[in-house]
């Protein structure tokens, strides 16, 4: 990848694995926080420092907030880029649904659907949306 970007440093699709490089260092959504059958779901799992107590939590939370932050503005620099755009948004909104600002995960993953001309791309736009929904 660093090769690529040395070599390629405007080409958005290098830009754009980059920036999903970035976010994959961000805690996910685990398995065991699924929805259930039978079971009813609630809000989605948030990006938090969940077992970190004491003093060290402040620095912790404020660490993971700014890794957010910029893994999320990675995203935003790439959405004058018409090639993948469907993409950014796509991720933006995956971000903004784990932050809690579903209002925000719901536009973004509908319009990533509505632009993406990829039949994969589409369907986890939908997928996710219907998630935030």
């Amino acid at each position: 990848m660093v090769h690529a970007r040395a070599r390629f440093p405007d080409e958005a699709r290098f830009r754009l694995a980059r920036a999903v490089s970035i976010a994959s260092r961000l805690q996910v959504l685990p398995e065991m926080d699924a929805p259930r059958e039978g079971a009813a779901t609630g809000p989605a799992a948030r990006m938090d420092v969940g077992l970190v107590t004491g003093p060290a939590l402040p620095l912790v939370t404020e660490r993971l907030s700014a890794q957010a932050d910029y893994a999320r503005q990675q995203f935003i620099d790439l959405l004058d880029e018409p090639s993948v755009r469907p993409e950014a948004l796509a991720r933006l909104a995956y971000l903004d649904f784990r932050a809690g600002a579903y209002d925000s995960a719901l536009s973004r993953a509908r319009q990533a659907a509505d632009s993406a001309t990829d039949p994969d791309l589409r369907y986890a736009a939908l997928y996710l949306a219907a998630q935030v929904a």
